[in-house]
């Protein structure tokens, strides 16, 4: 299966488009936990870098991540993720709408997503494969993290981080399909891609 076929999967029916909104929003809600509760410093540990906003700024520091499988920037208002002979996508909270840049690049002077210019609904068939294949590498990154973070701090500190979120959300996935979900996403396959 293509890898367009991830957006495709996720955009075919309403039930899904809300389930990848709430497995995202989750997922960056649980890096917040990362952040705050993990000793050491989960996004560190996994490799993650540290940029901390300008002197007098109020804004929270942000993270950046690169290896073989692409750049990954993390805010509290969303992810992109780039490759660099692919360009990249960002995914803000709210609904779950990846947005296409051909450009692989990001300074590390960003500290609000409106700073984050350039990025768009894809506009050609190339365009649109090219967004599925970064977002189907994006969930294979996700999926991969995860899965790190369980083997590293336990499976009772990713509940305990998702326990705290139910309390807050009526949408919330289950702490042990995010994983498998973030694989089926991956796989462009809307048959897992259910709760």
């Amino acid at each position: 299966m293509e890898a367009v076929s991830a957006i495709e999967a996720v955009f075919a029916t309403e039930p899904a488009r809300r389930l990848a909104k709430s497995l995202f929003d989750q997922q960056m809600w649980c890096f917040g936990c990362d952040v705050r509760l993990a000793k050491p410093h989960a996004l560190l540990e996994w490799g993650f870098e540290r940029h901390e906003p300008p002197s007098g700024s109020t804004a929270p520091s942000h993270y950046r991540w690169e290896g073989d499988v692409g750049r990954v920037g993390l805010w509290g208002f969303g992810v992109w993720f780039a490759q660099p002979s692919w360009g990249s996508l960002l995914l803000k909270r709210g609904p779950f709408v990846p947005r296409f840049s051909a450009g692989s690049q990001l300074s590390t002077n960003v500290w609000a997503a409106t700073e984050l210019t350039g990025f768009r609904h894809p506009k050609t068939a190339d365009e649109r494969q090219t967004l599925g294949r970064l977002l189907s590498s994006l969930a294979n990154w996700m999926a991969d993290y995860e899965r790190w973070v369980r083997a590293r701090y336990g499976m009772a500190y990713r509940n305990r981080a998702v326990d705290d979120w139910s309390e807050k959300r009526s949408d919330c996935v289950p702490t042990e399909r995010m994983t498998e979900l973030w694989d089926a996403l991956c796989a462009g396959d809307a048959n897992r891609f259910v709760l």
